[in-house]
């Protein structure tokens, strides 16, 4: 997984004291037209993935269904 300043990962942000520490300027007076212009971007929400893995079973038999081919066999014992 990437890491990013602070040793975070770029998915969560860093606090105001932590972007001070590291040097990068900050300020805290946005001015209302900012958070106007945010509201018409909304973010997903958090906490929750975008994508779900459920993993299945799939009998032998059964065609796959990404491919439209069967799964391929083990060689014949002789």
């Amino acid at each position: 997984m990437a890491s990013g300043p602070a040793g975070g990962t770029y998915d969560f942000p860093i606090t105001i004291e932590a972007a001070r520490q590291l040097g990068i300027p900050v300020s805290v007076n946005v001015p209302p037209i900012i958070y106007e212009l945010m509201d018409l971007y909304p973010q997903g929400s958090t906490g929750r993935p975008s994508v779900l893995y459920v993993p299945t079973r799939r009998d032998r038999g059964s065609p796959r269904e990404s491919t439209g081919s069967p799964p391929a066999r083990a060689p014949e014992e002789k």
